[in-house]
């Protein structure tokens, strides 16, 4: 299990070639490399689309496959279905069903890959 992005990456592409290279040198053929990439609304650079535009190329380059990405999803009733969440919007308002657990500002996609041969 690998974060992404890396803290104090200065090189993104030359930083998720060396660890994916690193992850497919030591993968069991049934094993996978799963990748987490926090999103933060309205930020420049977080958003998952800009994080596959590295960390897919790496990938492929290091012989792995993507298999699959697990993200967030809302629910009818105003919460996410599936979140893993790095901060909590702390300006929510306290009001309706969802007092107790405020929204996440901050979410988080698995990316995973494993070899070629490997099936999603």
């Amino acid at each position: 299990m690998l974060r992404w992005p890396r803290p104090a990456t200065t090189a993104p592409g030359h930083d998720a070639n060396s660890l994916l290279s690193t992850c497919q040198q030591h993968l069991a053929d049934n094993g996978s490399t799963i990748v987490v990439t926090a999103a933060t609304a309205g930020a420049a650079g977080t958003s998952y689309g800009e994080h596959e535009q590295v960390l897919l190329p790496a990938a492929q380059a290091a012989g792995l496959r993507h298999l699959h990405d697990i993200v967030p999803l809302d629910a009818d009733e105003g919460r996410d279905v599936f979140t893993y969440a790095t901060a909590r919007d702390t300006t929510a308002s306290s009001h309706g069903s969802d007092s107790d657990t405020p929204r996440q500002i901050t979410s988080t996609t698995l990316v995973i890959f494993g070899h070629p041969e490997r099936r999603p």
